[in-house]
């Protein structure tokens, strides 16, 4: 169907950090059902030329106005997407698409999307990652979004058909897979990568592979792999827009590297 993009703001102060909690929960939930996912959990969000192809899923935040791949004419979300961002007013109008955020995503073709009207305050904006949890456990948009809303009659608004179910059957089909081939959680998701890395051309698509199977080996303990991984792409292309994101995942494979113990022959 498509592939999930996850933009955190890496905010820590008091009253800030739930946001990013939420975010780095939904990554986690991806993972376990083998949905390829990139993670961007700088203080910056995804630059504007940066390749967001087959964007079926998208959750961040926290910028005012629509930025990023989002901004550009050009850009689509794949049928049947969702895709929320976390801001105070997301939700104030619904009528011109070029302010905030619901109204733009849902131009750029989301089936479904939430947002506030007037600032909610973060405690009582609805929970990114029990709404995604409820979706990936077949629940429909508006139970979904229903449980994840922690106060009712106050600021969020919910965009799409009540009744659209987008993982109906995926989680059932995904774990038999795995069941059958005795995999871990990780095997089919770093197989798709694997083979997408291998058939695509285009230096965009290759590098937004390559993102998700560096991201697969840190997860399987294996940072030297992603090291490797990450570092031949920058030596061929260190000028790509997606840059910053790569350097970012060298920092954290190094930095496992370092603490990873070097198995011992017997």
């Amino acid at each position: 169907w498509g592939r999930a993009y996850v933009d955190g703001s890496n905010k820590t102060v008091a009253g800030w950090a739930a946001g990013d909690e939420w975010l780095a929960e939904i990554v986690g939930q991806f993972h376990k059902v083998g949905i390829p996912v990139v993670y961007e959990d700088t203080p910056a969000l995804f630059p504007d030329a940066y390749p967001m192809t087959d964007c079926a899923l998208y959750y961040g935040w926290y910028a005012g106005s629509v930025t990023g791949p989002f901004a550009r004419p050009d850009f689509h979300l794949v049928p049947g997407a969702i895709a929320v961002h976390i801001y105070s007013f997301s939700a104030s109008t619904l009528r011109d698409s070029n302010t905030n955020w619901v109204a733009s995503l849902v131009s750029k073709g989301a089936a479904a999307s939430l947002g506030n009207v007037y600032e909610p305050y973060l405690q009582l904006t609805s929970r990114l990652d029990t709404f995604n949890d409820r979706l990936l456990h077949g629940f429909t948009f508006a139970e979904s979004a229903y449980m994840a809303t922690p106060a009712l009659s106050w600021m969020s608004v919910m965009v799409g058909d009540p009744l659209y179910r987008p993982y109906a059957s995926r989680l059932q089909i995904d774990m038999q897979g795995q069941s059958a081939k005795n995999a871990s959680d990780w095997q089919m998701y770093r197989e798709f990568a694997v083979k997408n890395r291998t058939c695509y051309t285009k230096p965009d698509d290759i590098v937004r592979v390559v993102l998700e199977e560096s991201d697969a080996w840190l997860k399987l303990n294996k940072p030297k792999r992603a090291l490797d991984l990450v570092r031949a792409t920058l030596r061929n292309s260190p000028d790509m827009s997606a840059a910053p994101l790569l350097k970012n995942l060298e920092g954290k494979a190094t930095s496992q590297a370092s603490v990873t113990p070097t198995p011992t022959k017997p």
